[in-house]
């Protein structure tokens, strides 16, 4: 079983699967030095990990010039990810799904352009840190179950393109401030059945609310059964 983390400064992309909090805390000191200043890895995921608690600031800030995709799905004891995530300086896309435990999240890089947050369980509402994620083009949402509505203040995402939502039951509608911010451009909707009604094609009370909008997908099994 690998017990630490090898020194490849080569390595491009790494996927951590079933390992533990010490492959994550391998960046010590003597580690640094060892891998000098090429680190090249672009893309981490880490999954099922689940002696993992959180991101340790150590690795984040020695990954601040090169990580840009961070992948984290199914660390059922993720609590936290780390005030260090504001150091991932290239960072473009993080993607979270499957972390029962994580209620929030930091600060982010004013450099992510894609946020996936799906199926953790104790975030129950979009942390506000994400209004300061100006350079954010695309946001997918899922899992919310008892999510009612999205804060206004996404209508701050000016450069928003696509936004995604699935399977939130309860979401009743869409603010205004989002569905006119002037790129977007995607809206996608699947088993949402509160917003498939309401924005049904044609049919839905406020259709013409979201006609503008030049790709919007809407998918409700329930919608289409009834």
């Amino acid at each position: 079983m690998l017990t630490a983390m090898p020194c490849l400064p080569m390595v491009q992309n790494l996927h951590i699967r079933e390992g533990n909090a010490m492959l994550l805390n391998a960046y010590d000191e003597r580690n640094y030095e060892m891998l000098g200043t090429e680190v090249c890895l672009k893309t981490l995921s880490i999954s099922s990990c689940k002696d993992v608690v959180s991101l340790p600031r150590e690795a984040m800030s020695f990954l601040s010039t090169s990580l840009q995709e961070l992948k984290i799905d199914n660390c059922e004891n993720l609590t936290s990810l780390s005030d260090g995530l504001r150091c991932l300086t290239v960072l473009k896309t993080l993607e979270i799904s499957n972390c029962s435990q994580l209620d929030s999240l930091p600060l982010l890089p004013d450099s992510l352009q894609l946020l996936s947050i799906q199926n953790c369980e104790k975030m129950s509402y979009l942390p506000e840190v994400l209004q300061q994620a100006v350079s954010l083009q695309e946001l997918v949402v899922g899992g919310f179950l008892t999510l009612t509505v999205l804060p206004k203040w996404l209508g701050n995402l000016a450069l928003l393109r696509e936004l995604h939502i699935w399977n939130c039951p309860n979401l009743m509608r869409l603010p205004e401030e989002v569905l006119y911010l002037p790129r977007l451009e995607k809206l996608y909707i699947y088993e949402c059945l509160q917003l498939a009604r309401r924005y049904e094609k044609g049919r839905g009370e406020d259709w013409e609310l979201i006609s503008h909008i030049a790709d919007v997908e809407i998918i409700s099994l329930k919608v289409l059964e009834g």
